[in-house]
């Protein structure tokens, strides 16, 4: 206490007096911190939510999904997956995200210009990408991709693929491809 009052000067020699509607105890505020609730919004489709900018689907069947990506004459995007239908308002996507079965047999039509990363399962897959970028992901054999007008970057891991490379620049990277072919 005494180097408070050598610092800044000794206590003023005035009292304070407490005003009569002020209780005798000091009343101090309360500081706490509270979480959000998480920012993911959920569709109505199951596979199928925006985690925050992302599309995210992922395969609801074993096997034979269908999901397409497409967008309204609003702007806004309509994801639809095995022939159920979200939309989500324009601006509030930015990318999409696709998982495929573990059993494959699946397609994927993205319609947009919205960038998408694919991963399919399974050989026997369809990917027809968007007119923007597109990565692909293809484990097993027969499958198909089709950049649709989009720069891709397709990696496979089996064989007998079909890669359409002629409508937009694709780089391609091939792992166990002995008898695939290349459009």
């Amino acid at each position: 206490m005494q180097f408070f009052s050598r610092v800044f000067g000794a206590a003023s020699k005035t009292s304070r007096v407490r005003r009569a509607d002020r209780s005798p105890r000091s009343r101090c505020s309360q500081i706490g911190v509270e979480s959000l609730e998480g920012r993911d919004l959920m569709s109505d489709i199951p596979c199928v939510s925006n985690q925050g900018g992302v599309l995210v689907m992922t395969a609801a069947q074993p096997s034979h999904n269908a999901a397409i990506v497409s967008t309204d004459p609003n702007g806004n995007v309509v994801a639809t997956l095995n022939n159920n239908s979200e939309m989500f308002p324009r601006g509030t996507i930015w990318t999409i995200s696709y998982t495929g079965a573990q059993r494959g047999g699946d397609t994927f039509t993205n319609n947009t210009n919205l960038s998408e990363v694919t991963v399919m399962h399974g050989g026997g897959n369809q990917v027809h990408g968007g007119t923007s970028y597109n990565l692909a992901y293809l484990w097993g054999k027969n499958n198909s991709f089709d950049s649709s007008g989009g720069a891709s970057e397709v990696f496979t891991y089996g064989s007998n693929d079909n890669i359409n490379t002629q409508d937009a620049p694709v780089a391609l990277y091939a792992y166990d491809v002995p008898s695939g072919s290349i459009w």
